[in-house]
């Protein structure tokens, strides 16, 4: 999957290419991936998905705005074509800092990934994480240095 995320914002991910002697492109074969983990997710809990939150990269793998727009796109059509209704999108150290639930205090998340490497530190209460500092380094730009405003939990 790693491999395939790298393509999207890029016109690559919509060209037609044959593979296994049909006609396809990686929107559908990503598509294809999504769908099976819903298959499987839906077997196992006897329960339809419809709905899903996803976490994605601060920055896909470019400094480029308008790049990093059409990347959230392509992944947004990927999820659709999988057959879900709805997607929203969670940066993945926000969803770290989520899924933690650490205690009360000042915390630091590092994601390092295949094409970028996010660093975030937070302050946590009980209802609400503030990550007042974010720091990304893209492979094949310099690094990037954001700030994210409070959200509560």
């Amino acid at each position: 999957m790693r491999a395939l995320k790298s393509l999207l914002g890029t016109p690559l991910l919509r060209e037609e290419r044959r593979i296994n002697g049909q006609s396809t492109d990686f929107i559908r074969i990503i598509a294809q991936f999504l769908a099976e983990i819903k298959s499987r997710a839906e077997a196992a809990t006897h329960q339809t998905f419809t709905h899903a939150l996803s976490g994605r990269p601060v920055h896909f793998h470019s400094s480029d705005p308008g790049r990093d727009a059409q990347a959230e796109i392509d992944l947004r059509d990927c999820y659709l074509a999988a057959g879900f209704e709805d997607v929203r999108f969670l940066y993945e150290p926000e969803a770290a800092v989520r899924s933690a639930a650490p205690a009360a205090g000042l915390g630091l998340i590092v994601d390092i990934g295949g094409g970028t490497s996010d660093s975030h530190c937070s302050s946590r209460t009980a209802q609400v994480a503030h990550i007042f500092w974010a720091h990304t380094v893209c492979a094949s730009a310099a690094p990037i240095l954001t700030a994210r405003s409070a959200s509560t939990m």
